[in-house]
């Protein structure tokens, strides 16, 4: 069990255990790691925490007009409470936000930085910069522009990637 899993007083390993349905249905005894399983919950909790970092990938998408521009792209939800007369739900947001290296939110490279495909590597050519003040103004852009009151009820950060544009 990795040390940062060991909080949610998991077993320090599982004997058997499956992500298939098919073979958790056919071996009883096999554990079935799916939503709303203990581990499964503790590693989406750790690997969308900002401790984690969320890193996932650095991605090199081909834009010739957006060529040059490098920026982090957060992805948060948001959640917004609806009362119901059988009981309040939640709506949920998806708000991606991106940060280029100087700072600026950058709304022109943002729907490019969701959408374009490009190649993911797994090690960067040069050591990458620091994300925690680009996380930052993320994080006060999408409060002043979403008007959040209580972030922590509010809002929920899921994922980083470091996005490079680069020309055809």
């Amino acid at each position: 069990m990795p040390d940062v899993l060991k909080p949610a007083g998991l077993p320090e390993r599982f004997q058997a255990a499956t992500f298939d349905r098919q073979t958790a249905i056919e071996h009883s005894e096999a554990e079935f790691l799916a939503m709303g399983h203990p581990f499964v919950d503790a590693m989406l909790a750790y690997v969308g925490s900002y401790d984690f970092g969320g890193l996932t990938a650095v991605r090199r998408i081909v834009s010739r007009p957006l060529a040059g521009r490098c920026g982090f792209l957060f992805v948060f939800v948001l959640r917004r409470p609806v009362s119901r007369e059988d009981g309040d739900e939640y709506l949920f947001k998806f708000s991606p936000v991106f940060v280029t290296d100087d700072g600026r939110i950058d709304e022109g490279a943002l729907t490019e930085a969701v959408r374009g495909t490009g190649e993911e590597t797994r090690t960067a050519v040069e050591p990458l910069p620091d994300p925690t003040v680009a996380f930052r103004r993320a994080r006060k852009h999408l409060a002043e522009t979403a008007g959040l009151w209580d972030w922590a009820d509010e809002a929920e950060f899921i994922a980083l990637s470091r996005v490079e544009f680069v020309p055809g």
